[in-house]
Parts: structure tokens; sequence; C-alpha cells
């Protein structure tokens, strides 16, 4: 799915290479677009102009109990990436640390610069995956820190994350959803706005 721009609150991340992902998750370089098709939901291979309808969001977000909006809201907070002119899309091979997000052409690089992150960094500052799954507060979740660089693995959890903090806030929508993302209130609070924001246009957007 490529999202406009526009429908976003905070500066896109600045990538070198930019790719775009289909719904196998191989990234192809992208040298030349004369012309953007909408291609797939990510981990979809077929979605309706403004729905996320029968795409993994839908389903993980109905097993979950929680807004496929809301999902693939954050995912555009937390591992966007540009491909083309105002349009970006949420990026599966992201790692995160204290120098910054990190984009990889394949889940292999992305698991050795993982790998090698750990090494070198507390785990406070290393997020991985198309939903930037923090693993110093996660890491009990899976199995292998490598799992997060699964999509459909990271948005599993990402629900999970997400379904415990509404329920911890449930009449502070905005804080419930901005706890995925920061235990201090008022970063929190700014942060769930701008996810409901973001999910609010997504179901406006012909995309």
């Amino acid at each position: 799915m490529l999202i406009k721009l526009a429908i976003l609150l905070t500066p896109e991340p600045r990538v070198t290479n930019r790719f775009i992902v289909n719904c196998e998750f191989r990234a192809v370089l992208i040298s030349k677009i004369h012309k953007i098709i909408l291609l797939t939901a990510i981990c979809c291979c077929s979605a309706e102009a403004g729905s996320l309808d029968n795409t993994i969001w839908q389903q993980i977000g109905q097993q979950k109990g929680v807004s496929p909006y809301l999902l693939y809201a954050i995912a555009l907070k937390e591992s966007r990436i540009t491909i083309a002119h105002h349009q970006v899309t949420p990026y599966p091979w992201t790692v995160r640390t204290r120098t910054g997000g990190h984009y990889y052409s394949s889940f292999t690089q992305a698991k050795t610069a993982l790998n090698r992150a750990i090494l070198t960094n507390k785990l406070v500052y290393i997020d991985v995956g198309i939903m930037q799954i923090n693993l110093h507060y996660n890491r009990h979740r899976v199995k292998k820190p490598i799992d997060l660089l699964k999509p459909a693995t990271s948005i599993a959890i990402a629900a999970d994350i997400l379904s415990e903090s509404l329920a911890r806030y449930p009449n502070n929508p905005a804080l419930g959803v901005g706890h995925y993302n920061s235990s201090d209130r008022s970063k929190a609070i700014a942060y769930g706005n701008d996810v409901l924001r973001i999910a609010n246009n997504l179901k406006k957007l012909k995309f």
C-alpha cells in the first residue's frame, strides 16, 4: 500500500536507496518511476482502494481485537520509507539504534545488522522491524530477536502491545495508543494523537 506523505505529521526519514516491497517482501530497487501503481498492502497480494480488507493488518487486527488502521498508522510512524514523490510505505527490514534508523535491502542484511547491534548496543536502544518493537521491553515475546524482522510476527506482537496499552487506559485513547511508544505521559499523548489522526485519514484516503 502506497500512502501519500501528506497524511503524515512528521518528516519522512531520509534513505539513500529507495525500495518498494511486494507481498512476499522481496525488495526491488527503484531507479525510475514513471507511474506509481498500487501494488499491494504490505503482506497482502491485493487491497481495495482506501481499505485494509483482506490484508494481514485486518487479519491480525481481528485476532487481537485492535483496529488494523491503528496498526498500519503505527507502522507508518515507526518504519516508513519514501519510495517515490509523496509516496511512503512501512518497511520491514528496519533496525533502529542510538545512531538512528537503518533500512536494509534484504532480510539477511537486516539480520546481520541486528546481530551486530545487539553486541554493541544496550537493548533499550534497539527497535526492530516494521513495527519497531523495542528489544529491552519486549525481548521476552519472541524466541529470537530476528523473528521481529518477520512482518507477521512484528505486527502480531505490536497488536498485543497495543491491546494491553489500550486496556490500561480505556478512557484515554490517545494515551493508550501512545503508550505503545513512550511511558512518558505527555510524549505518549502526542504520539497517540498523531497515530489516531493518521488512522482516521487512512480510512478516508483513496490509495
